[in-house]
């Protein structure tokens, strides 16, 4: 049965193995868990970064694509209305020119040719003449760029026999000296921008859409939308871009609200000319997915050097420990008199030091034993020797006794003899 100390110290007992395995394992982890956020918090503000710029060249780009569909429009204009003669021509010349410029256009519905004094010179239309009415979107503001000589851009409307989305387009029609002497008017069908935007590729899941000065709608992939005349101040990325003076682009690509009512990274990018912007949308899954992907992998190494810190730790405890251990199985078979145990600890460190020390000590402690035993025998020798001449001793001593009461004896018997004879003689 063991003793209550004995029994004391089992349940205190932890293995040194065990322990340095742990601390091992514990210390790896720490320095994994430290580098593995480290990582993953600078790639985070990498890819971050990354994102914005990937954010705004792609809504610049969009941008540029829209601006590049509203300015051919603009320069096919500016080429028939460059020709001298176009305001002094005749009528039927005049009709001939908005004719050739019509066909070379799909998106032209209608052109219309001013004077001077704002009067209609010439018009041709893809329209019956009752159904034309661009007679109607001739505004003051319009007239009031014609005057300054500047072109013009409307607002976007939707047509109400087509449901198609149009908008007024003018330029000046000036003579070589650069005076002004009439307008061209053009009526656009956006319905063709409408497919240039659905064209373009925003990653795998986003999109871009257009927005004007006020937060409406103008082209999207969804015409429905489009042509419910939706607005999207709410949007956190138009709203930004409705509430900016001139052409600011955002340096952010935070996450926000979609159009599509998903968490997306949004970036826009205006055009200046007309007063519009184009907002590219990348859903936030998409954006951040190589960031997803790189938990994923700093997840697993961790994983992987978890297992290979317990395996090494594993490894190092018990080849640092198996010395220790010998001396320990050696200290207890010499604590149970087996003085001729060998220590085999072949190590070149402290723990072989020690092993050289106990070595050194099981030397000394059997040249001290033999010392001890040969004493020992010195000892019982004498011991031997000297009770052998205490027997002989006693002996001796015995004799002498014996013949000393031999002699009282016989002394004791002449007295009686002699006292016997002195009675007769009386």
């Amino acid at each position: 049965m063991p003793t209550q100390n004995e029994a004391k110290k089992g349940r205190n007992f932890r293995s040194l193995t065990v322990t340095l395995a742990l601390a091992f394992l514990a210390l790896s982890t720490v320095v994994l868990l430290i580098a593995s956020g480290l990582e993953l918090y600078f790639n985070f503000q990498t890819q971050q970064q990354v994102i914005v710029s990937q954010q705004q060249l792609i809504a610049q780009d969009a941008a540029n694509t829209v601006k590049s569909f509203v300015q051919d429009k603009f320069s096919m204009m500016e080429s028939t209305a460059s020709i001298s003669s176009m305001a002094i021509e005749n009528q039927e010349q005049q009709k001939n020119v908005l004719d050739k410029l019509l066909g070379r256009e799909p998106s032209f519905r209608q052109l219309v040719l001013l004077d001077a004094q704002n009067r209609k010179l010439a018009e041709v239309s893809r329209l019956s003449q009752s159904a034309s009415r661009i007679d109607s979107r001739l505004d003051s503001n319009l007239f009031a760029q014609i005057q300054d000589g500047e072109k013009y851009v409307s607002s976007v409307y939707i047509d109400n026999i087509t449901s198609e989305p149009m908008m007024i387009m003018t330029v000046p029609v000036k003579d070589i000296f650069g005076d002004l002497k009439g307008t061209l008017v053009a009526e656009v069908n956006l319905k063709f921008m409408w497919d240039l935007v659905g064209r373009i590729k925003i990653g795998d899941k986003g999109v871009a859409y257009v927005v004007d000065r006020q937060g409406d709608l103008i082209a999207f992939g969804d015409i429905s939308r489009v042509l419910r005349g939706e607005n999207l101040i709410h949007l956190e990325k138009v709203n930004d871009f409705v509430s900016s003076k001139g052409l600011i682009i955002t340096g952010e690509s935070g996450t926000s609200k979609g159009i599509q009512g998903n968490s997306v990274i949004a970036n826009y990018a205006p055009l200046g000319m007309p007063d519009w912007a184009v907002v590219v949308e990348l859903p936030v899954e998409e954006a951040y997915q190589a960031v997803a992907q790189g938990v994923v992998m700093s997840a697993l190494i961790m994983l992987l050097g978890i297992f290979l810190a317990v395996v090494a730790g594993i490894y190092l405890s018990r080849r640092i420990t198996r010395p220790i251990i010998g001396l320990r199985d050696a200290a207890i078979k010499i604590g149970q008199g087996a003085l001729d145990t060998q220590i085999e600890v072949k190590s070149r460190n402290e723990i072989g030091d020690l092993a050289s020390a106990f070595r050194q000590m099981m030397d000394d402690l059997k040249k001290s034993r033999a010392k001890l035993e040969h004493h020992q025998q010195e000892l019982e020798k004498n011991v031997d020797e000297r009770t052998k001449e205490l027997q002989a001793k006693v002996e001796e001593l015995q004799k002498f006794n014996r013949l000393a009461v031999g002699r009282e004896l016989r002394m004791i018997e002449l007295k009686k003899r002699i006292r016997e004879l002195e009675s007769k003689r009386r």
